[in-house]
């Protein structure tokens, strides 16, 4: 799977600059909360392990979409990891948290597996807003640098009355575009700095408020123009 994304537009690369997870180091991996969606017991359990080896104690994973969206509602991930055959629903579930039907952060790191077998499949994770698609099967060791890679270079995401997600087309002379970005909130990105966990809970909470009433606004102009 190459770095590169195309919505009806010009190419625009997923990442600015390597980073590997190592990067973040394992006593504030520690904190993340993650939530691991895969159907395959043997492969769920073996990337919940290597997780964990990597720091990650806090990873919680599913095999059913009723478990992992009444789990979202009651405390929302830093990052979300799904397979796309957990459940036929499953970009559909994407969408429904990006535009806030399920939990109270749309603005959440989702990286979303898909097969490749499967026509249709990259296009229709990226229309559901995911931050980035991986083709299974994943190597767990290289599935985690993408999350790192992602998470430093993260794209700001823009809202339309059907799409709320990564800004991927590059904007140009003869493309340009009037659609409003957001800088959203990325928890994960706490864990690759010094500040406290406590202190960027508190700043997360106060910019996630205020990203939340910006989409609602945007959303009802597109709404009512629609």
């Amino acid at each position: 799977m190459g770095d590169l994304f195309s919505i009806g537009g010009a190419l625009r690369p997923v990442a600015k600059h390597v980073v590997h997870l190592k990067k973040f180091g394992r006593d504030n991996l520690g904190n993340v909360e993650i939530y691991l969606a895969e159907p395959n017991e043997q492969v769920r359990e073996g990337m919940r392990g290597i997780m964990r080896d990597y720091g990650m104690r806090r990873t919680r994973t599913f095999a059913r979409m009723a478990d992992l969206i009444t789990a979202i509602k009651e405390t929302p991930p830093d990052l979300l990891i799904a397979a796309e055959d957990t459940d036929p629903k499953m970009f559909d579930t994407i969408r429904d948290i990006r535009h806030s039907r399920i939990g109270i952060n749309p603005f959440l790191m989702i990286s979303l597996m898909v097969r490749g077998d499967q026509e249709g499949s990259v296009q229709r994770a990226i229309l559901a807003g995911a931050d980035d698609v991986m083709i299974k099967p994943v190597a767990p060791a290289k599935m985690l640098d993408r999350v790192a890679h992602v998470t430093m270079n993260r794209l700001p995401f823009i809202v339309t009355n059907d799409y709320l997600g990564p800004e991927r087309r590059s904007a140009s002379p003869a493309r340009p575009s009037n659609i409003r970005q957001l800088e959203v909130v990325n928890s994960l990105r706490g864990s690759y700095h010094v500040t406290t966990r406590r202190a960027f809970r508190y700043s997360e909470r106060r910019a996630l408020k205020c990203l939340c009433k910006s989409c609602i606004v945007v959303c009802l102009i597109y709404r009512s123009s629609a």
